[in-house]
């Protein structure tokens, strides 16, 4: 299953950052992987999800090279207090991982 902190914003940036995938073969997204996981974190597998699923709940995917294919999960909901925010973001990140698909290196 995907682990529904894969989606969860970046804090600074109030985004979350992926790159867009296609049809493409599989050993492309690892090359993808491979270029721009920061160095000393492992890669253990990615969640595949479709931009339509994350546009049903109420945020979107935008593109946001370079580098090549990135794209950002933009929209997050803004609540002031911090606990009510943070308490959306895990629902929203729950309804993506379960919309997601779990592909192991």
């Amino acid at each position: 299953m995907v682990k529904p902190s894969a989606f969860l914003p970046e804090p600074q940036h109030r985004e979350t950052s992926v790159f867009r995938h296609g049809g493409e073969p599989r050993e492309e997204l690892w090359a993808i992987a491979n270029k721009h996981v920061p160095q000393g974190r492992s890669i253990h597998g990615a969640a595949l999800v479709k931009a339509a699923d994350v546009r049903e709940v109420n945020l979107d995917v935008i593109a946001d090279e370079p580098p090549l294919r990135h794209a950002a999960i933009r929209n997050w909901p803004w609540i002031e207090d911090e606990l009510d925010r943070k308490a959306k973001e895990k629902e929203l990140a729950n309804l993506l991982a379960s919309k997601s698909e779990l592909l192991r290196k």
